[in-house]
Formats: C-alpha cells, sequence, structure tokens
C-alpha cells in the first residue's frame, strides 16, 4: 500500500482494489477483528490524524465503539476515494475474511499485534449489506437516494463517490434494495445514454442488471457481507429506415450512410432503400446520407443531407420514413391521339378527357420545373413546323393555366394557323348543353342567347371570350384556383424531328419525310425537380436535349386521345 502526499487520479484498477480493500477494513472492523482494528488505527495515524506517538486502542473500550472508530473509518475511506491512499498489487490479507474479500497492503506491520482482547459474545451476530450502483460501461451512480429493507429496518441512504450505499449493524442475513426516485435516476442516467460511450457492462457474483424504462426499480435482493453490485441498462431497441427523395418517388438504394449518437453505425442502404441495426440503446441518433447524383454535364455528384432518428421497439415491423433530398429525376406524361389538326395548334374535343387527367400528375408533381415540348408530323418545312411545334406547346400551356387572353391571340395568326369559324364550331359544339340546340338554329346564335349575350350571330371578341373560358373549364382543371400551387412552366418546341412508330411510345428512326401522322402531332410533359431544374437546357428543335429528357423520365404517364381524324 502507498501512502500519496496529496490527492492524485486513480486508474480503474487502482479503485477497484482500493474499494475491495475498504470493504475488507469494514468487515473486519465491524467483527472486532484485531488485526483490521489495528490496521484502520495505523492507516488514520499515518494519514495524519490523531497524535504523533502511536498507541494502540484498548479494544474492549467504549469509545473505541462509538464515535472514534466510525471516524478512524471516515477517514480512511475519504483518502481511498481521494487517491491519497494506494493499494497495490502483491498486497496481501490482513484478516480471515470470506473469498470476496481482501484487505491487502505491501508489507506487514513492523509492529508486534496486541494481544486479542476477550470480548463478550454478542446475543445477535451483527453483519452489514453493502450494494454499488452502476451503469451499462461501469461508471458509478452516485448522489442516488437508495431504500434498503432489512427485516424490520429500513433505511434511505445515498450513494457515495463510488455509488456505494452501506448498510451497518444488521441483525438479519436477507435484504432488498429499491430506487423510488425514477426521476432521479433518469437525470443522472439519460444524460449519459445521449453521448457516445466506451465500456463494458460489469460482471460477476452477485451482480444484477436491471433495464431502466422509467419506472421505479424495486426489489432487487442482496446477501449480507459480501459486495453486491446493480447494473442499470438503457432499453433496447432498433434503428429501423426506409429512406426516399424528398418528392416520394425513388427510393435511397444502395447509398452510403453513416449514423452518430450513443452507438456510432454505418453501411449501405439495401435494394429498398432500408437499413437495419438491432440491439440499439435509446438515445439521440442522427443520420448522415451520401447520395451519388449526377451532375449537369454527366459526371457524378456526392450530396450529403442528415436526419434525426428515433429508437424504434425491437417488436416494431414497421421501418421509420425519412424522405431526404433531391434525386435528379424526370417524370414525362404524354397525350396521343387527335390533339390537333394539320397546321394548328388548336386542342381539339376529343383531347379533353386526356387533359382532365393531367390535374393528378401535376397534384403528384407540385414544385416541379414543367417543360411543355410540342412536335409535329413530317409534312410540311423546319421553317413552318418548328415554330408551329412551339405554338402547340403554348397553346396547352394557356389551356391548363386559363390563359383566355393567349388563346384569343391565336385569331390574328397568319395564314393556314389562323383559328376561326372551325375552331368556334368545336368549342361550342363541345358544350355541355348543345343538345338543347333545335337543328334549325344558327350555331353562334344558339351559344349567345343562351349564355344572355348580345345576339348577332358573328363571333366577335366579346363571343369569344365566353366561349374559351367555358371550354377551358370542360376538363375540371382549375389550376389557377390552388393556392399552393407551384410549378413553373417552360415550352419548347422539336418540330418534326422525333416522330413515333406505330405503338406511338417508341421513336421512329425510318420515318418517311412528308409524311402525315395524328400520333406526332402531340405534346408531352416533363416534370423535373426544382432543385435541378431542367437539365439540359432545351436547344435546337433537332438537339439531343429531347432524348436525355426521355432517357431520364423514372416514371412515364400514358393519355391516348381517343378518334384519330384525317391528317
Amino acid at each position: 500500500m502507498r501512502l500519496i502526499g496529496a490527492s492524485t487520479t486513480l486508474s480503474r484498477e487502482d479503485r477497484a482494489r482500493n474499494r475491495e480493500a475498504m470493504r475488507a477494513l469494514r468487515l473486519g472492523v465491524s467483527w472486532n477483528h484485531p488485526p483490521a482494528l489495528l490496521a484502520a488505527q495505523r492507516l488514520s495515524q499515518a494519514l495524519g490524524h490523531g497524535s504523533t506517538h502511536f498507541e494502540p486502542l484498548q479494544l474492549n473500550t467504549g469509545p473505541f465503539r462509538g464515535a472514534l472508530l466510525s471516524q478512524l473509518l471516515n477517514n480512511v475511506e475519504a483518502a481511498f476515494d481521494l487517491g491519497r491512499l494506494v493499494v497495490t498489487e502483491g498486497g496481501f490479507p490482513l484478516l480471515e475474511a470470506p473469498p470476496e474479500f481482501a484487505l491487502v497492503e505491501r508489507r506487514l506491520p513492523t509492529e508486534p499485534l496486541p494481544p486479542p482482547a476477550p470480548r463478550a459474545q454478542p446475543k445477535q451476530p451483527l453483519t452489514l449489506f453493502d450494494v454499488r450502483f452502476v451503469d451499462e460501461v461501469g461508471q458509478a451512480i452516485s448522489g442516488l437516494d437508495v431504500e434498503i429493507t432489512a427485516g424490520d429496518r429500513l433505511e434511505t441512504l445515498a450513494t457515495n463517490g463510488a455509488g456505494i450505499a452501506l448498510l451497518e449493524n444488521v441483525t438479519t442475513t436477507s435484504a432488498s434494495v429499491s430506487i423510488v426516485d425514477a426521476e432521479a435516476l433518469e437525470a443522472i442516467l439519460v444524460p449519459r445514454w445521449e453521448k457516445q460511450r466506451s465500456g463494458s457492462e460489469p460482471r460477476g457474483v452477485n451482480t444484477t442488471a436491471v433495464v431502466f424504462t422509467g419506472a421505479d426499480v424495486r426489489g432487487i435482493a442482496l446477501k449480507a457481507a459480501v459486495p453486491n453490485t446493480v447494473v442499470i441498462k438503457p432499453p433496447i431497441g432498433k434503428l429501423f429506415v426506409e429512406l426516399w427523395d424528398k418528392t416520394g418517388r425513388l427510393r435511397h438504394v444502395e447509398q452510403r450512410y453513416s449514423i452518430t449518437g450513443p452507438q456510432a453505425f454505418e453501411g449501405t442502404t439495401d435494394e429498398l432503400g432500408r437499413l437495419l441495426h438491432e440491439a440499439v440503446p435509446h438515445g439521440d441518433y442522427e443520420l448522415t446520407l451520401t447520395v451519388q447524383v449526377e451532375g449537369a454535364n454527366g459526371e457524378m455528384l456526392e450530396n450529403t443531407y442528415t436526419s434525426p432518428l428515433i429508437v424504434l421497439e425491437a417488436t416494431e415491423a414497421t421501418p421509420q420514413l425519412r424522405m431526404l433530398g433531391a434525386v435528379r429525376s424526370v417524370v414525362m406524361a404524354r397525350m396521343r391521339g387527335m390533339l390537333f389538326d394539320t397546321n394548328k395548334c388548336f386542342l381539339l374535343p376529343s383531347s379533353l378527357e386526356a387533359l382532365g387527367q393531367i390535374r393528378r400528375i401535376y397534384d403528384a408533381n407540385n414544385r416541379s420545373e414543367l417543360l411543355i415540348v410540342g412536335h409535329t408530323d413530317k409534312t410540311g418545312e423546319p421553317d413552318i413546323n418548328d415554330p408551329l411545334s412551339v405554338e402547340r406547346a403554348k397553346s396547352t400551356q394557356a389551356y391548363l393555366e386559363e390563359d383566355v387572353d393567349a388563346w384569343l391571340d391565336n385569331y390574328d395568326l397568319p395564314g393556314k394557323k389562323q383559328w376561326g369559324t372551325p375552331e368556334d364550331h368545336s368549342m361550342i359544339a363541345a358544350m355541355p348543353d348543345f343538345d338543347t340546340r333545335a337543328e334549325d338554329e344558327d350555331i353562334v346564335v344558339w351559344f349567345q342567347r343562351t349564355r344572355k349575350l348580345e345576339v348577332d350571330g358573328k363571333a366577335g371578341k366579346q363571343t369569344r371570350t365566353q366561349l374559351i373560358k367555358e371550354y377551358m373549364t370542360l376538363d375540371g382543371v382549375k389550376l389557377s384556383e390552388e393556392p399552393n400551387f407551384r410549378v413553373n412552366v417552360q415550352t419548347h418546341g422539336a418540330g418534326e424531328n422525333f416522330p413515333l412508330d406505330g405503338t406511338g411510345f417508341e421513336l421512329d428512326d425510318e420515318a418517311v419525310d412528308g409524311q402525315a401522322d395524328a400520333l406526332d402531332r402531340r405534346v408531352e410533359l416533363f416534370f423535373f425537380d426544382p432543385d435541378f431544374k431542367i437539365l439540359p437546357e432545351a436547344g435546337a428543335p433537332d438537339g439531343r436535349e429531347y432524348l436525355e429528357w426521355r432517357k431520364r423520365a423514372a416514371q412515364s404517364e400514358d393519355f391516348s386521345v381517343e378518334g384519330m381524324g384525317s391528317p
């Protein structure tokens, strides 16, 4: 045993030896064992307590069994806790004790031991109960009030700096300990469990492990005259997570992640975008997900996203969902069939049902960048088809946005593209109450009369404004009335450069120039994630950007239009 002049920092092994020595010393003193009594006096004397001249106390005197004895033991225990006394390896027992105890010293006392004094046999043998509280990595739980029940005796004790509560001078051989203030225990342990820690769970004889769930801990049995240990462990659950991009359309499949918290994890998500770690202590965890995305020039980039995680119960079968970040993706909605007459950008009544279904696609892709691409068939020359394809895209945009003025401008287009009587009659005939018109009544007069307009039989601006307004509501889509709807729209014309084959789905690389095909007089809607915008940006009508948009379309929606009409 070493005596150090000032307090020092003890290793875990030093503390363990000091603790065992102090337990043995207390047991020996409680049994009136002469070597233990003498050792307590000598250690107190060496620490500078009392006179410099050593005289053994008489074992049968009253003061020795009272306040003086208690003071001696408290002085020695304080020196052990502060590191002023250190039990070195290779010591040996001072007294005979059960195998759990061994008070060790570096050398035997040089002075001869006094002869044992006769002592009166107590009517009942006295014993003690010693219990230490630690957490799952062996760190002491100090300053915690516990109740020890031994027979008819109930004592409330506070654990000391080593996490020990000691009940002495007990006549019964059975006892139990309880923690009755769960909130106080939680206040001590939860801050520890929220951090990453190292260490292993204490094990051994007379060790009881308890999982703390927030309730009182009661009735842990104790053995007399031996060290008891109670290990308080955190509840165990699992981290079970399913990861999607923030749109909820794409899973984060085979992406790297790391998790920090009371324990650390790392790995790669599976084919369902999931990760699973079991036997996880509760606490605060944070996920860092690394997502590989393709840049604007085809290069691979890494984006990282973070999210807090919660520990699920071990029996939970459903993963927690996290929607993180944007993955570069495109959703394509295409309308095929009789949409436009040759050389015209007027959306025929046959297209209205398909346009009505666009509402669902809009809702599913709210907060998107929308590119509407118009096409023509291969009749006509590029100087006609290229601007015509743009006009078809803009006409579709105006219809979806209920832009009446944009459609009115089409009555001023040059040449064959100009709207007129055919468009007026097509829209009037599509009105839901058109079957009330008498067969011999002029079609324009009927519309003006039933709408309480000036009846002159001429489709002027007032009549056409009302007609277009009603025509644009026939699909049931009123995006202008959605206050939270945020889709930015751009248009592009691809001219005659990307005709379709007979299926209407795949491109036809062998299409014949001059061929009229209603399938090619079409529009397509490409929804891009707003974080990535429209990539690649639109270029020339025959640019390969269109092929890239189709290639990147992770999801396609197809709307067939009834009736092919004449080319």
